[in-house]
């Protein structure tokens, strides 16, 4: 519950509340554009611990927003931040919220924008590697500096201090948001980021807290003794489970009253430690409306009591803030206890949800459907656009909100258009899309993204962008349909940790050859991709694709007399020449393995290994990737005498095999440079 002030509490629980609001949109320039109450329509904030009584759960908030203010939503977009305040008398903002843009769909001069907090950005697989933000522990280590690890990484803080629980080895294969999930699983909590995006893990916890029917809009208690917890379930993987109700008896599969949770860090201790926490909590489902005091928080256990006097304990599971432009301020509270034949476990929800998405299924059932323009409908929270053929007037391409889409064959002598069509869109919504983004990638660029006038080329996935150097802005940048960058002066500079894989589509546009000054035919050489390595040396150990030669060709070390042809010092360089022409376009791929041999790929055809990456290679990674130029310990280096054009980068933090690389480069040719 949140600590306020009286003066704070007379307000909020007065007649004649009023409030302000104050939205900050950032992306569209250095500093946030503010939206005002006479910009917003409304604002809703949906918060949930969980939709039953678990715990591990990870918990992410969404924002609705809607505003007047249409064009300030064109573009890029960051973040939004919401604050509000108590305005008679005034007193100082409280945030409500940071939330990641979604999606922003204008209609009717009214612009509905979705966003969600930092958790949603946490599912990305965790490397145990050093880098320049965060030091990898070493295994076994206590949880708490496994936690430390994963905060630093993401560039988050956390307040909470972990039990004394080893971790014996290093938990490969898991997202930072499954970890914490995990953590949270081990101290009977959930997890989820406070308006300041401060990571919590908020117990349930009584807060000595009542709220009195006649303080309710509206107000729903059922009936009965209520839900009890009688044991905690924490499964471990497959069938091994640990299982504690504080008797000697055994899990009981239909019984009610069971927490059930996926925790590979569970002990018999940890589950002890949950039971301890919350055996024998007693809690009843209520639903509420009442005039919004924003106190109380998800996990909190507080009293209502009816008209009557009755009393009963409830959860916080889901707590729901909407503000309006003429000030009103509602707040809903509702908790679920629902019996075992009315609920399924965490784990069956989470398999069904797991083969759904397998299946590339939008959604089982439906509940959501909005006609949003001739072109594009709304279908389960997902939008779908079309494009159509001039001449038969069949759908072309359809592509949804997530950045995939697919593009049908067309045959001649089709009549029926109408009915084709219906039956296409209805097909790809409900069977989903099979998406070219590769598997782990959590920076993708691509042609829309770049905004030359700010020398930036945005991440899709995300709120970061690719600096373009200060020659970049040209009338020539854009001439070819991609980013055109020529040597000596036009980059990009991409800041990251080190990613496991990395796409990126180009073409050479020079010729292959030139003559020096001296009239002497010349290789025309120019960088494509480098991974800005260890200090040390003049030039890097790293991994770096380039065109030489009219041919696209990698390797680990560069000095400009290398590539000039002249001798190597001693120090071991492999250049792999894939004898592929430059002039068409191609993806190439750098990823490694778990040995750390760094691996290079020509649209999807393995050249070979370029080098293996040592420790100081690994912990001296400069937590750059440069396209265009090569990199040393001197700074960026843009030697080459060639120019390239730019369609796509994609920086993922998964390793990818052979026969993934080959599916995810030709899927992004088809995609992006037909």
């Amino acid at each position: 519950m949140r600590t306020v002030s009286d003066e704070y509490l007379a307000q909020v629980q007065g007649s004649g509340r009023q409030f302000g609001v104050m939205v900050k949109v950032y992306g569209n320039s250095a500093e946030p554009d503010t939206l005002w109450l006479g910009d917003v329509i409304s604002v809703d904030i949906l918060r949930s611990c969980s939709d039953q009584l678990q715990i591990g759960a990870c918990m992410s908030d969404m924002l609705t927003l809607e505003t007047k203010a249409t064009t300030l939503f064109n573009g890029r977009l960051k973040k939004v931040e919401v604050f509000y305040r108590c305005t008679a008398p005034v007193l100082d903002w409280i945030r409500l919220g940071t939330f990641y843009v979604d999606e922003a769909v204008t209609r009717n001069g009214v612009t509905a924008v979705k966003a969600y907090d930092m958790m949603s950005r946490l599912d990305k697989r965790v490397s145990w590697v050093d880098t320049s933000k965060a030091t990898a522990p070493t295994f076994p280590c206590k949880m708490q500096a496994m936690l430390n690890y994963l905060c630093a990484r993401a560039g988050v803080t956390t307040d909470f201090v972990c039990e004394d629980i080893t971790v014996e080895k290093a938990p490969d294969g898991y997202t930072a948001q499954e970890l914490i999930s995990y953590i949270a699983a081990s101290h009977g909590r959930n997890a989820r980021f406070s308006p300041s995006e401060v990571l919590k893990f908020p117990a349930y916890e009584e807060v000595g807290k009542t709220v009195q029917h006649g303080r309710c809009y509206s107000l729903d208690i059922a009936g009965g003794s209520g839900y009890t917890v009688k044991g905690i379930l924490l499964q471990r993987g497959g069938d091994d489970k640990i299982y504690i109700d504080g008797t000697a008896s055994e899990y009981d599969e239909t019984a009610d009253g069971i927490v059930t949770a996926y925790d590979p860090f569970a002990t018999v201790g940890i589950a002890e430690y949950a039971w301890n926490r919350l055996g024998g909590l007693n809690y009843s489902a209520v639903s509420l409306e009442m005039p919004a005091e924003n106190i109380l928080e998800p996990g909190d256990v507080f009293t209502v009591e009816d008209a009557d006097g009755t009393q009963k304990k409830v959860i916080v599971m889901e707590q729901e803030l909407s503000l309006t432009c003429t000030g009103g301020f509602v707040e809903k509270i509702s908790c679920t206890a629902e019996s075992k034949a009315q609920n399924r476990s965490t784990e069956n929800r989470q398999e069904a949800t797991e083969k759904q998405v397998a299946a590339g299924a939008t959604s089982a059932t439906l509940t959501e459907y909005q006609y949003l323009t001739d072109t594009s409908v709304k279908f389960n929270g997902t939008t779908y656009t079309i494009e159509k053929d001039a001449e038969t007037g069949l759908i072309s391409k359809i592509s949804d909100s997530n950045g995939n889409e697919f593009e049908p064959e067309i045959s001649a002598g089709i009549t029926d258009v109408a009915a084709h069509n219906a039956v296409f869109w209805a097909v790809a919504m409900m069977s989903g899309f099979s998406s070219s983004t590769p598997l782990g990638t959590f920076a993708e660029f691509v042609m829309d993204g770049v905004d030359l006038p700010k020398r930036r080329w945005y991440n899709r996935l995300g709120s970061d962008y690719m600096e373009l150097s200060t020659k970049v802005p040209n009338p020539d940048a854009m001439s070819t349909g991609s980013l055109l960058l020529t040597s000596y002066s036009q980059i990009a500079v991409y800041a990251c940790d080190d990613p496991a894989a990395a796409y990126i589509i180009f073409k050479n546009v020079t010729p292959g050859y030139y003559k020096d000054k001296y009239g002497n035919t010349k290789d025309y050489w120019a960088p494509v991709l480098c991974r800005w390595g260890a200090a040390g040396y003049f030039g890097v150990q790293s991994a770096i694709v380039y065109v030489d030669g009219g041919t696209v060709r990698a390797t680990n070390k560069y000095y400009d007399y290398i590539i000039d042809g002249a001798t190597d010092d001693g120090i071991t360089t492999n250049m792999l020449d894939s004898n592929i022409v430059s002039d068409i376009w191609h993806i190439a791929c750098l990823t490694r393995d778990s040995a750390n041999n760094i691996k290079f790929y020509v649209d999807g055809t393995l050249i070979g290994t370029i080098c293996t990456l040592n420790a100081r290679d690994i912990s001296e990674y400069h937590g750059y990737y440069v396209i265009n130029a090569f990199a040393s310990d001197s700074g960026t280096r843009a030697l080459g005498r060639g120019a390239n054009a730019y369609k796509y980068a994609a920086f993922c933090n998964v390793c990818h095999n052979d026969a993934q690389v080959r599916e995810y480069s030709l899927r992004l040719l088809s995609k992006y440079a037909k």
